[in-house]
């Protein structure tokens, strides 16, 4: 049976149930899915053969490594999501596209940690977290002076819906 996620005080009791001696100080480790001050695992591990009286160490989660972030801005897509990955996180599956003039077509502008803020400002990040890419989708398209059939064709092929209005 696993101790992963238990207390310390529980996964001591469970040991101690099964006549096992567990050291009375813990040791600790980074782990990306187990909370802090949680059980990440023990020392020897689960599984493994003791000596008869043997210690046991319980090992508990600091939470997940604060791991430097990459520089991505100014990167192709595709670059940049094998930064991301490189440098210990999760590259979200899907890119937020945003149009803008002034960056060229597939050129990343900003990077989005999990609740959709900017990482531009921070440095480290938590180990194995999801950043998401902001790429630049190049300028919007033009419809000055097109027919309404032109306009809705540029901009459906620039992957936005049109509604006509009534021009007065």
């Amino acid at each position: 049976s696993s101790l992963r996620g238990t207390s310390v005080a529980d996964a001591r009791a469970q040991l101690e149930k099964l006549g096992l001696k567990v050291d009375s100080a813990t040791g600790q480790h980074t782990d990306p899915t187990v909370a802090r001050g949680e059980v990440m695992g023990t020392d020897p591990a689960i599984g493994s053969t003791i000596a008869k009286n043997a210690p046991i160490t319980l090992i508990r989660s600091v939470g997940p490594a604060q791991l430097a972030l990459p520089k991505v801005v100014g990167s192709p897509e595709s670059d940049a999501r094998r930064l991301v990955i490189k440098a210990g996180f999760v590259a979200a599956k899907t890119s937020v596209q945003q149009f803008d003039a002034k960056i060229p077509i597939d050129q990343v502008i900003d990077d989005l940690d999990a609740n959709g803020k900017s990482l531009l400002t921070r440095s480290t990040y938590s180990e194995a977290r999801t950043i998401q890419l902001v790429v630049s989708a190049g300028p919007l398209p033009t419809v000055n002076n097109m027919t309404v059939s032109a306009a809705e064709a540029a901009l459906s092929a620039a992957g936005l819906g049109a509604t006509p209005g009534t021009s007065i």
